[in-house]
């Protein structure tokens, strides 16, 4: 399977899993090294648009989440299948609240990382 990696890059959490989950293919935005905004944002769209599943990490530490629910709801536009790992929303009604809509848009949702990896190494290498 192509999975693309969507979530913050303080944690180098796409580098776990690639080595965890080193069965699939993985289209990684932390190795494009794209400063300009509209040039990683073309590059983030392109690799969804040739990905088989989303595994998008809303990492406890993420400033913001905005790029991760546009990457989201593109995906569902591109009916994309949609893995959701949040570590925020247990911990923060405010977050929990507003992220109930995406939990919603996502065919899995788990609270830790480690659940999302565990299901990604069940999924078939191919579609």
């Amino acid at each position: 399977m192509r999975i693309y990696l969507a979530g913050g890059f303080k944690s180098n959490w796409q580098e776990r899993i690639m080595i965890q989950c080193d069965q699939h293919t993985y289209l990684n935005p932390r190795s494009h090294h794209l400063d300009d905004w509209k040039e990683y944002s073309a590059w983030d769209l392109s690799a969804i648009d040739q990905c088989d599943w989303v595994f998008a990490y809303f990492e406890k530490d993420n400033p913001s989440g905005y790029g991760l629910v546009l990457e989201i709801g593109y995906a569902r536009g591109k009916q994309k299948r949609v893995i959701f790992v949040d570590e925020i929303s247990p911990f923060s009604p405010k977050h929990q609240n507003h992220l109930r809509i995406v939990e919603f848009a996502s065919d899995v949702y788990f609270n830790t990382l480690e659940d999302g990896m565990q299901f990604l190494q069940s999924l078939p290498t191919h579609v």
